[in-house]
């Protein structure tokens, strides 16, 4: 009888851990790829293809940067998680964009702050990738 009883613990503790696992790596399917032109995100079998100039907007979300590519059939922020993937080549291309003004007045939410150079720094210096925009900083600083 103990016998049985250990046989059917061991099989819900396994049965568990399989559940887990699956659960994990059905979450965590995700990958993404970056050079001077495009990014490429792959999140749970869905490629999404995005050149740095198709970008309109950007929305700061929790670990995360939300992109909007006006040549995407969905019409919604592409999230890329900014704490796993260290999107470098991005968070430079999107302080470049910022600071050009192609971000100006875009957004309905920041409609009180029409220049979004200052906010887009402050983002990406606060989430700790302030050496990508060292130049930027001095820059606003400055003035």
């Amino acid at each position: 009888m103990q016998e049985m009883e250990m046989v059917l613990v061991m099989g819900a503790i396994t049965l568990i851990y399989f559940a887990l696992v699956f659960v994990l790596k059905r979450a965590h399917d995700t990958s993404y790829q970056e050079n001077e032109e495009y990014f490429i995100l792959t999140v749970q079998k869905k490629e999404y293809k995005v050149f740095y100039e198709d970008i309109t907007d950007w929305q700061p979300f929790y670990n995360e940067i939300g992109v909007f590519d006006k040549t995407q059939p969905e019409k919604d922020y592409i999230r890329v998680n900014i704490k796993i993937f260290k999107p470098e080549i991005l968070l430079r291309k999107i302080a470049d964009m910022a600071v050009e003004g192609k971000f100006d007045g875009t957004s309905e939410i920041f409609m009180e702050n029409q220049d979004r150079t200052e906010e887009t720094i402050n983002y990406i210096v606060n989430n700790r990738y302030g050496y990508l925009v060292d130049d930027y900083v001095k820059q606003i600083n400055d003035n």
